[in-house]
């Protein structure tokens, strides 16, 4: 294959070229002028198989994320790392087609007590009481 740079790809009007510079996969092959994105690394989201298969995993998530329901808990502040990655781990045990915006807690407006705030997170009904428990277990109650 001839080496060619982008620049000279453009000015003869072609789609691709090849620098001769593997990617950042290490793939030696030719280059969309467009994007300069690997014709390798971007063969595998073209085909039907990968279609279907996104498909299907998007269908699964947001059937999952239906599915889901909203856990109020007055948290610590310094418990709540804790609390939202244990909230992240049990709702990837049960689904670990979920990502990690799925489980997020947002603070509710209202004080608590001190250092305490309710929050918010997105888990199934059955974890409830499990993150219940492990807050309350981080607090002392």
């Amino acid at each position: 294959m001839e080496i060619i740079t982008r620049r000279q790809a453009i000015d003869r009007k072609l789609t691709r070229y090849y620098s001769g510079i593997p990617c950042k996969r290490g793939h030696l092959s030719e280059r969309y002028t467009i994007n300069m994105a690997c014709i390798e690394c971007v063969k595998p989201s073209f085909g039907k198989e990968n279609r279907e298969q996104r498909w299907h995993e998007n269908y699964m998530r947001k059937l999952s994320l239906n599915r889901m329901g909203k856990l109020k808990l007055a948290v610590r502040t310094e418990n709540l790392q804790q609390v939202r990655e244990m909230a992240y781990a049990l709702s990837m045990a049960r689904e670990p087609l979920l990502r990690p915006g799925d489980c997020l807690a947002h603070c509710e407006p209202q004080y608590r007590g001190p250092n305490t705030f309710l929050h918010a997170f997105k888990l199934f009904p059955e974890d409830f009481e499990v993150l219940t428990a492990y807050n309350n277990s981080l607090t002392g109650y």
